[in-house]
């Protein structure tokens, strides 16, 4: 009877053993698994992220571009206004002719938010959640920057419309020619528009240069996995 108690109680033992070790199994299985998609999650995100950043770089530079080409012929007109030959109807004209379009910023940030809030920022490493956050600080700032400066550019406009509006239209169709102190008023509402214009590019490429060097900052981070 002491055989047969002692052998129960071996293989009763045996028996809770082989059951620990498939537990053990099983949850390491899981645990692996788990792992395993949390990796691919982690690293569909830092694919999306990386894609954010690069399309929104792009877009700044092309931002940047635009300014340049407008301070140009911005440059260009107010070299021909000063000259003392130039009537206030040339320069009203000219001024008028300039392509200078307004151009909003918007940024390419839309899975760094989600992921702020699904809570899965936490996926990222402290830096990399660092470099991201200080980035969207600077596009905020831009974002707030461009379009101050573009509704003050278009108050401007709105004022000029007041005295002239492009291409004489209303003067012309009614056979009328502007006096001198309308234009000069007109004049000076689309100067003002145009130094907003300056202020835009300056401002686009100043906050852009510093956004594009945290996007790089964050690039190289996001290899870091």
């Amino acid at each position: 009877m002491e055989n047969k108690t002692s052998k129960y109680f071996k293989y009763a033992i045996g028996e809770i053993i082989l059951v620990v070790i498939g537990i053990l199994i099983a949850l390491s299985i899981n645990n692996w698994n788990e792992n395993r998609k949390l990796k691919n999650k982690t690293q569909g995100y830092i694919e999306s992220l990386r894609s954010d950043l690069i399309r929104d770089t792009t877009n700044i530079n092309n931002h940047i571009g635009v300014g340049k080409s407008q301070l140009l012929e911005i440059g260009k007109f107010k070299s021909f206004s000063a000259q003392s030959t130039i009537s206030i109807e040339q320069k009203l004209d000219s001024s008028l002719n300039l392509n200078t379009l307004f151009y909003r910023y918007f940024p390419i940030n839309q899975t760094f938010l989600d992921m702020q809030s699904s809570g899965n920022s936490a996926l990222l490493t402290e830096d990399q959640r660092r470099a991201l956050i200080e980035l969207g600080y600077l596009q905020n700032r831009l974002v707030i920057a461009n379009d101050k400066i573009i509704d003050i550019a278009i108050g401007e406009i709105s004022e000029r419309n007041k005295y002239i509006t492009e291409g004489y239209d209303f003067y012309k169709s009614q056979g009328i020619e502007p006096d001198k102190n309308t234009l000069i008023k007109a004049l000076l509402h689309q100067h003002n528009r145009l130094e907003e214009m300056e202020d835009l590019a300056n401002v686009m490429e100043r906050f852009g240069t510093m956004i594009k060097d945290k996007s790089k900052e964050a690039l190289l981070l996001l290899e870091q996995l």
